[in-house]
């Protein structure tokens, strides 16, 4: 989130920044060096080969543990997560489609 945050601070136009509340319960490490993230650039959370699921904010979270409930059972779950929808991140979203038939 640290990498977006400077992407949109750094921007000329105005940027709309949303993401649930309950997330900013969540701790987890924050990069130390000032890395920008790319508009348009999603993170690929999980590979898999099965089936996508494509999810933003706190989605993501819900769609990795359902992907490793779903890996018990034999089915291989990626998780995308766009991080920011426009620009929609159609290379990282069309991939995994093409490689399935199905997202």
């Amino acid at each position: 989130m640290k990498g977006l945050l400077k992407a949109a601070a750094a921007r000329d136009n105005p940027v709309v920044f949303v993401d649930h509340a309950k997330l900013f319960e969540v701790k987890g490490p924050v990069p130390e060096k000032d890395e920008i993230i790319p508009f348009g650039q999603a993170d690929i959370k999980r590979p898999g080969r099965d089936v996508t699921l494509v999810a933003t904010s706190l989605m993501v979270q819900r769609a990795l543990k359902a992907s490793e409930e779903l890996a018990g059972k034999g089915i291989d779950v990626e998780v995308v997560d766009p991080r920011t929808l426009v620009p929609w991140t159609r290379r990282a979203s069309w991939t995994p489609w093409q490689k399935q038939a199905g997202l």
